[in-house]
């Protein structure tokens, strides 16, 4: 009995940990991606944590039509994707105008044509 109850304490307990150190996506606020970024940048020069940093900020551009977030996105490629999602998903064509990549900031133009 003993050992059942030891049993079911750990897994309970080891339940618990993983659950508090699992991420959760989508993030709930774009705070989330500011602390993310604030940790990131503190802590480690991570190029996982750098990309899912700019995950995150692509994320809510997207969702709430706001191309200044793809502004904190380091990646230039990762940065002119979040441009060309904003510009096409919310028919901002003036979003097309900040993507780098000459090329890419053309078909974008030519999307809206």
């Amino acid at each position: 009995m003993n050992k059942l109850l030891l049993s079911v304490f750990l897994v309970g307990l080891l339940l618990i940990v993983a659950g508090c150190t699992v991420k959760s996506w989508p993030p709930r606020s774009v705070d989330e991606c500011n602390l993310f970024a604030s940790k990131a940048t503190r802590w480690s020069d991570d190029i996982y944590e750098k990309h899912s940093m700019g995950e995150c900020y692509s994320y809510f551009a997207q969702k709430d039509k706001k191309p200044e977030l793809c502004e904190k996105i380091e990646n230039l490629d990762s940065r002119d994707t979040c441009y060309w999602a904003v510009a096409t998903g919310a028919k901002d064509k003036a979003s097309c105008e900040k993507i780098a990549a000459n090329e890419a900031r053309e078909k974008c133009r030519n999307y809206f044509k």
